[in-house]
This record gives C-alpha cells, sequence and structure tokens, in this order.
C-alpha cells in the first residue's frame, strides 16, 4: 500500500461505485457504508493517521453516493413509446454513419414544446446532413425498449443507461430532421473542423477503404459490414478498431521523434505530446481507452522530463480515477474494461512472455510480440463475456497486424496535418493508409476461415469477468505471484478451462422447455426435453454463420 496508495484508492473507489450503483436504494447499506466512513475517520483520528487514510474514508462515502446519483437510471422520456414526437436541440456526439442510418448522441432542450434536459439517442437516415453541434428540430417515433432477446445477447437498455439516455428516437421513416443552426465553443468548432477535413481526404477513397482507415483513426465502425466486423470477432483484432493505448503509442512514438529533430530539451517534450494528444481525443470524441492512454502518456513524459522512476500500476491506476471522477458509468463500458484490462496483463505478463521467446534477434520485435501475447491474455475472458468468442489465432495474427494498424495511424495523422491546409494532398498519403487497411483485411479474413482458427463460447455472466480481472489484481499485492511463470500459466489455463466450459441454461432443467430465438429469419425453436433431449427447429440466420456463432451456440 505504501508503494501504490493510487491502486489501492482506486480499487476502495470502484467498489464503492458498484455498490452504490446497484444497492444505492438499501436504507441497511446507506447505514453500512456511513457507519463505514464514521468509524474509519474515528480510527484515523485515534491513530493519527496520515492524510491518505482520512482521504480513503472520504472516498468511500463518496463514490457510494456518486455511484448512485451518476449511474442511476436516466429520467423517464414523457412520451410513450411508438409515438411521434418533436424534440429541439443539439448534436453532442459525432454521428456514426452506417449503409442505411446515422446514430448520434442529442441533447433535448424541449419535447414537443415543453421544456426538458434529457440526452437522447437518435437514429436518423444517411440523406439528412447532420454534423456535430448542429442545433436541430427532430420529429420521429419513440423506439420501444425491448429487453435482450436472447441469452447472451447484446443489452441495449444497460448500453443506453450508461450513455444517460432516457429514449431512442429514429427519424429514418415517416419522422423529418430540420437544421436551425450551429452552436460550438472553439474548441468544439476546432475538433469539428478536422475531423471534417480528414473526412474530407477521405472521400475519394474506396467505401471499404475509407471504413476501414476510419475505423483504426477513428474508432469508428459504423461504416464497416456487419460480415467483416464478425471477421475481426474471430480474429481477435476488433480492439485495433476501437481507438486505444496502441493507437495513442503509436502517436508518441511519432512525436517523440519529431522532438528528438527539434532544438529542445527532454524536459519541453511534453510541450508536443500535450496538444496533439489533446487534439487527438477531441477528435475520436473523448474516448476512454484514449483518454486513458493519453494520461499515462503524459506522465510518462512527465517522469522522463523530471528525471522521477515511472510505476506503471501507478499512473494507469490514475487514469482510471480521473475518467470515473468525470462519469462513473464508464466501468460498465467494455470499450473501458477492455482497455484497462488489456494495459494490467501487460504489466503483468510481457516480462514472463519475453522469457519465452529468443534471446538473440531484433529486440524490439520480441518485445512487441510479447506485449501482444499478454493483452490478448487479459483480453480473452473479456472478449468471452462480451461477443462470445474465443480467438486463438489472435496470438498469432495480432502481432503481425498490429504493425500494420501503427503504419496506418501514423499516416493518417500526418494526413489530417497536411488536411488542415490541402486535403487532396491529404489523400495521397490516405491511399498507403487504404492499402495497409486492406492488408489488415485480407489477412484477418483469411485467418477466419483456418480451422480451429477461433471457438465460440457459451453465454457466460459478468460474475466470470469479475472473478478473473480480480485475480489479476490480486497479481498486484503478491509479488511471488508476478515473478513465478508458473503462477502466470496458471492464470492463462483458468481463462482458458472457464470459457472453454460451455455453461448450459438448461443443463440441470427436468422440465419440458420451449425457446423461441431471435434470428431475423427462421422460427429457431429450442425443444428440451425432460429426458435431458434438445431439438433445435429452422435455425436459419441473416448474416453467414454469425448467428450460429452469436445467438445460437451461445445459448446452447
Amino acid at each position: 500500500m505504501k508503494r501504490r496508495p493510487l491502486t489501492v484508492i482506486i480499487l476502495l473507489y470502484i467498489i464503492a461505485l458498484v455498490v452504490g450503483r446497484y444497492y444505492s436504494g438499501s436504507l441497511f447499506l446507506y447505514f453500512v457504508f456511513s457507519a463505514m466512513g464514521i468509524a474509519w475517520f474515528i480510527v484515523a483520528f485515534i491513530k493519527k493517521a496520515p492524510a491518505l487514510w482520512w482521504f480513503m474514508g472520504f472516498l468511500l462515502l463518496f463514490g457510494f453516493w456518486y455511484g448512485g446519483t451518476r449511474t442511476a437510471e436516466p429520467p423517464p422520456f414523457p412520451i410513450a413509446a411508438e409515438e411521434t414526437c418533436t424534440v429541439t436541440g443539439k448534436v453532442i456526439t459525432f454521428p456514426e454513419v452506417g449503409e442505411d442510418k446515422q446514430t448520434f448522441l442529442f441533447r433535448a432542450d424541449a419535447v414537443n414544446g415543453e421544456k426538458s434536459d434529457l440526452k437522447l439517442y437518435i437514429s436518423a437516415s444517411v440523406e439528412d446532413d447532420i454534423s456535430y453541434c448542429d442545433i436541430l428540430e427532430i420529429t420521429g417515433t419513440v423506439s420501444a425498449n425491448h429487453p435482450v432477446a436472447n441469452p447472451g445477447g447484446f443489452a441495449f437498455g444497460d448500453y443506453l443507461r450508461n450513455l444517460h439516455a432516457s429514449a431512442v428516437i429514429s427519424s429514418r421513416y415517416d419522422g423529418k430532421v430540420e437544421t436551425i443552426g450551429h452552436d460550438a465553443n472553439v474548441l468544439e468548432s476546432c475538433f469539428s473542423f478536422i475531423r471534417n477535413r480528414f473526412e474530407t481526404a477521405c472521400e475519394p477513397l474506396t467505401r471499404q477503404g475509407a471504413a476501414m482507415v476510419r475505423g483504426i483513426f477513428l474508432g469508428d465502425t459504423s461504416s464497416l459490414d456487419q460480415e467483416y466486423t464478425d471477421v475481426l470477432t474471430k480474429t481477435g483484432i476488433r480492439h485495433c478498431f476501437s481507438v486505444s493505448g496502441l493507437h495513442v503509442g503509436y502517436i508518441v512514438i511519432l512525436l517523440m521523434a519529431l522532438g528528438y529533430l527539434l532544438p529542445m530539451g527532454k524536459e519541453k517534450q511534453w510541450l508536443i505530446l500535450f496538444p496533439f494528444l489533446f487534439l487527438y481525443c477531441g477528435v475520436t470524441g473523448f474516448e476512454p481507452a484514449v483518454l486513458r492512454a493519453s494520461v499515462m502518456a503524459l506522465v510518462l513524459s512527465a517522469s522522463y522530463s523530471l528525471g522521477r522512476q515511472f510505476d506503471p500500476y501507478s499512473s494507469l491506476s490514475l487514469a482510471a480515477f480521473i475518467l470515473l471522477l468525470w462519469d462513473p458509468a464508464n466501468l460498465w463500458l467494455a470499450g473501458f474494461q477492455m482497455s484497462f484490462v488489456a494495459m494490467l496483463s501487460i504489466f503483468l505478463f510481457q516480462k514472463f512472455f519475453r522469457k519465452l521467446l529468443p534471446k538473440k534477434g531484433p529486440e524490439g520485435l520480441w518485445n512487441a510480440i510479447a506485449v501482444t501475447f499478454a493483452a490478448q491474455v487479459g483480453l480473452l475472458p473479456v472478449v468471452a463475456v462480451y461477443f462470445n468468442v474465443v480467438s486463438v489465432i489472435s496470438f498469432i495474427l495480432s502481432p503481425i497486424l498490429c504493425v500494420a494498424v501503427g503504419g496506418i495511424v501514423i499516416i493518417a495523422l500526418v494526413a489530417t496535418i497536411i488536411a488542415l491546409f490541402a486535403p487532396v494532398a491529404a489523400t495521397v498519403f490516405l491511399y498507403g493508409a487504404e492499402a495497409l487497411g486492406y492488408l489488415v483485411s485480407g489477412f484477418s479474413e483469411l485467418a477466419a476461415a483456418l480451422p480451429g482458427a477461433y471457438f465460440a463460447s457459451a453465454a457466460m455472466s459478468p460474475l466470470w469477468l469479475i472473478v478473473i480481472e480480480g485475480v489479476l489484481l490480486l497479481a498486484l499485492f503478491l509479488p511471488w505471484f508476478r515473478f513465478r511463470p508458473l503462477a502466470a500459466l496458471g492464470v492463462m489455463t483458468l481463462v482458458l478451462v472457464f470459457f472453454f466450459v460451455p455453461i448450459s441454461p438448461f443443463q440441470r432443467n427436468h422440465d419440458f422447455t420451449v425457446t423461441f430465438l431471435s434470428v431475423g429469419n427462421g422460427d429457431c425453436i429450442h425443444l428440451h426435453t425432460p429426458e435431458g433431449k434438445n431439438y433445435l427447429i429452422d435455425a436459419a440466420g441473416q448474416f453467414s454463420d454469425s448467428t450460429g456463432v452469436y445467438t445460437i451456440r451461445p445459448y446452447l
């Protein structure tokens, strides 16, 4: 605790947030947490404890209250489902444009003429000209909040809750969108201008090429085909299309190289890092993973500039604390969990994997491979819980494709700077990024077609994920755990065992059950008899074998 007080603080804060979210309505728990906080202060006073102990007692109470208020159900929408309404307000995120729709978050100032302050999730037609910070009047239908269609399916209601969105409004069919004006401050105008210039430079690219470049550089996967999105999941490289520490790392490498070329000392290199990372965060919509990596990069730069030792666990804890203080709902986002679990796994297992690789040869290449392997170990359970797939080929494919992804990020960053002055010239650079994108696409599709490249896992409770992450966190406080390869190998084995053993929801059910699964096209009726026999009738789907992998197999 003395070595890493920030790690202890963030763990305590997370526990308080979780309890506050799920049990904030319990008077008993209010009493328990209040008593714990008061007892903590009394003990700290009697023992004349340092300021850290006082702060931890305060954090316990604050986290419980903050988790219960900031992650509570959003305010109810005044209009019933399937009814038509008109909302007026501001676009507060960059629209994600797909094949037949564009979606974005919307701050509604008025609903049917009545004043309000609600956040909404809007689904509009791709033909509507919508930009970040536009003031719009939208007429559309309130979508019903349907429950999860199938076991292991995507819980869209929970996703809306984490976004603090009160309802979904669709204007795609019988609705309309009218632009009233534009309201952006200096920073919002700057972010919008940079992104629009980049999008303009991408227009001459092929549709698939532009989607690949946008997905890797901006994390916008709305333009990718459903079938290729399935390929990304099967090959375990979906994280490459969600801006994270990998992308920020390549940007930092480029900026650090630029800093060495300029006549400035090491103590001033943060002057280059900070503005570029801040702008990249803004252009990508301040994604939690980008913020985490940016905070860690700035802490690393500051440590290097001041001649101080860099502690990765403390910097990771600081980044988590800042993000969860800004919005505790980030804790329940898959991107947030994947980002932090991958980094924690890298810190714990990178040295272990490096020892397994040859001692001779290019050191940088072996370190990169060791980092990729370590990240994949941490990501395996997260991907299995959220996507019901365990990718084996990812351990081979990720080290190869991460190099191409880095090339795309660096080229796109240079193209973005050039696009501010000459979008046509920037397109020339983006053709190189597009070529690398097709290389990533071709390799991943070939890898996904290999026998045994991936396995479908059973629908898993998030409790398994908590167990695995808890084991990884336990390693921080057990020195013998981190430095014994056998213990690390044991954790990896547990991960694989947990997610390769299917847990069927009807294994111990001795009743006759009939279940209808939602697969788009087809009845998909599952019958379970008291004798333990199972029958599946008409399991047709919409997208190749994705229905079997992501819907039927997780249920069975």
